[in-house]
């Protein structure tokens, strides 16, 4: 019998993994069995407290659910098998690895590792409202969640140097991205693109003008055009940066601290999708709910130091992320990246990784919408000599834009 394929499901505590593997599972359009981890521990707060609290009793215990589990795997009549799991814990205020990350991992054909990925604010509220139901679910502040997100990429990244191929994924993608991912993870051939723009510029405009940031016309064209370039080819899965946005700033006299209450408006627009799930806004950081119940002690963010550590700690997260978003995609689209005349240095940064890699970049703006600032900027940067590399092109019109990844397209599918 030929050994099952296996897709690993993962993210950190707050991501709810059960609803996103049954929803790749459904959207794949293949039969695809399910194993939880966690559950043959009973679940997986048991789990990490028994990490914890008895690592002697661990490594029989993990050592037999691992065969029990590829005893299991290898009854299935599914070709291919979905394995969900944490890549740490949060427990006794610690964050420790699953063993499955740090001992030798039993034999299994893992074919692609998911890395899901939400934004910190909802995955705090989620797990507060899991700890009101189950008392094993332990507090933690949003500078801690955070570190321990960061540990969890770390480790899941790792997996590169073994040779497993690595995906990560914004849970606030579209619904027909999600419907693309879950194809191409069950096998479907799709090219893959990045579609980067500039996002700091105007949130400050939104922030200055005190305008919802999805009311710009500025991010109405980036959204639009990502919107139409996904229904013109159906071909290509897109992925956007913005699907976890966390750095959301506040003005506190004339200066820009992190956010500690998040309006729906004050974020970057993501499609709302009952079948996905519901978010909730406003997320208020501050709110007594999280102080009453234990969760975390809302003062330190109070702190201008504490809040300065997490906006760090946002932004090394956000380069990591969106570079790797780079390294799995096939090609680039930067657009609009010198809106309002100012330079995105975090586009011209993914530009640049990308033609390293010797993958086309589409440098793009439209001279129709451009003010006159943002097409002179474009034009001293299309002119430097890194814009004249090979792999990079500067388009000027959607029409162009739609021509280039068109012909993309035929050139990858020969």
């Amino acid at each position: 019998m030929e050994e099952n394929e296996v897709i690993l499901v993962t993210g950190t505590g707050g991501v709810d993994l059960k609803r996103y593997s049954q929803l790749i599972a459904d959207r794949s359009g293949e039969k695809m069995d399910i194993y939880y981890l966690e559950e043959l521990f009973g679940e997986e707060h048991r789990m990490a407290r028994t990490i914890v609290e008895n690592p002697f009793l661990l490594g029989t215990l993990f050592h037999g659910s691992m065969a029990y589990l590829r005893e299991e795997i290898s009854h299935s009549n599914a070709e291919k098998v979905m394995l969900v799991l944490r890549p740490s814990y949060h427990v006794a205020g610690h964050i420790v690895p699953n063993p499955f990350f740090v001992w030798e991992r039993p034999e299994l054909d893992v074919s692609i590792v998911i890395f899901l990925v939400e934004d910190y604010y909802h995955s705090l509220d989620d797990l507060a409202d899991e700890r009101s139901d189950n008392p094993l679910v332990e507090g933690i502040d949003p500078l801690t969640y955070l570190n321990w997100r960061l540990m969890d990429l770390t480790l899941v990244l790792a997996l590169r140097a073994k040779g497993l191929d690595v995906k990560i994924f914004g849970t606030k993608h579209s619904e027909e991205a999600w419907s693309r991912f879950a194809e191409m993870v069950a096998g479907e051939d799709y090219i893959t693109a990045y579609f980067g723009h500039s996002i700091t510029s105007l949130r400050r405009k939104s922030l200055r003008e005190n305008t919802p940031i999805g009311d710009l016309d500025e991010v109405r064209d980036i959204e639009g055009t990502r919107k139409e370039l996904e229904r013109e080819f159906d071909e290509i899965l897109f992925f956007e940066p913005s699907t976890i946005d966390e750095r959301i700033m506040a003005l506190r006299g004339e200066e820009e601290i992190l956010s500690t209450r998040i309006e729906r408006e004050l974020r970057w627009p993501h499609e709302h999708n009952p079948q996905l799930r519901e978010y909730r806004y406003p997320i208020d950081l501050m709110n007594d709910v999280f102080e009453e119940s234990g969760f975390y002690d809302t003062s330190l963010l109070e702190r201008e130091d504490y809040l300065r550590m997490m906006l760090s700690s946002i932004e090394a997260q956000m380069r990591l992320r969106d570079f790797h978003y780079v390294d799995q995609s096939d090609f680039v689209v930067t657009y609009r990246p010198t809106v309002l005349g100012k330079e995105s240095s975090g586009s011209l940064a993914e530009m640049q990784r990308a033609s390293s890699q010797g993958k086309v970049v589409l440098f793009a703006m439209d001279e129709e919408v451009a003010t006159e600032e943002e097409r002179e900027l474009f034009h001293k940067i299309r002119r430097g000599a890194f814009v004249s590399r090979v792999t990079v092109k500067a388009v000027t019109s959607k029409e162009q834009l739609f021509r280039s990844v068109g012909g993309l397209l035929r050139s990858m599918w020969g």
